[in-house]
């Protein structure tokens, strides 16, 4: 409470979510993680992309960061196509999964990254 009173609208406004994750329960969002965290450096992998995330499935966290050429490009050519994601210097395109995403999600974001990358199609690709 050092900081003065409580962003009581903000707690009112998390509460929904909060009841979401409590229904779909922690053990399977963590479940759900670690399986597209997986995927995604297995086709990072495949690609061969860089990424610093570790391939330990206990460590495994929710994003794995992938560097590729020209990274700050791609993701901004990524975010003009509808997928989501950020760009961090010096560690690349960071992608972050959710326990509502799909691998036919994963399999796409890899994909359109891959051709972005291979072709150097930067831009809006509309």
């Amino acid at each position: 409470m050092m900081n003065g009173t409580p962003a009581i609208p903000a707690y009112y406004a998390a509460l929904p979510g909060l009841d979401i994750i409590r229904q779909v329960g922690v053990d399977r969002i963590r479940a759900s993680s670690q399986g597209m965290t997986r995927r995604l450096l297995d086709l990072v992998d495949a690609a061969g992309f860089r990424s610093v995330a570790s391939r330990d499935p206990e460590r495994l966290a929710g994003t794995v960061a992938v560097d590729v050429p020209e990274a700050a490009r791609v993701a901004t050519t990524l975010n003009a196509r509808d997928f989501v994601v950020d760009y961090r210097p010096g560690v690349g395109i960071r992608l972050s999964p959710h326990f509502y995403n799909t691998m036919d999600e994963i399999d796409a974001i890899m994909a359109e990254l891959t051709d972005i990358v291979t072709t150097k199609a930067y831009g809006s690709g509309a």
